[in-house]
């Protein structure tokens, strides 16, 4: 497969994806574990078990990949 423009969106797109979501991810996570938390100052950050983990970064690839898709064919749209 050659390198071109519609590989380097998909590949920026999908990481970029990848990095801000893991972060929102991990918040949600921490949010989730704590919904009976009246004071946002309560909520205790902790990091995934290893089974939550994978199950965040599996759903997260699965987005990855469709926002990927879809900006490579919107960017084939406008003709960029």
């Amino acid at each position: 497969m050659a390198f071109n423009i519609s590989n380097h969106i998909f590949i920026i797109s999908t990481v970029v994806y990848i990095i801000l979501n893991l972060v929102e991810n991990t918040i949600h996570y921490n949010i989730g574990r704590n919904f009976d938390t009246i004071h946002l100052h309560d909520i205790k950050f902790i990091s995934p078990s290893s089974i939550d983990f994978t199950r965040i970064i599996c759903v997260m690839a699965v987005f990855a990949i469709l926002q990927g898709i879809f900006t490579v064919m919107l960017a084939n749209r406008v003709g960029y």
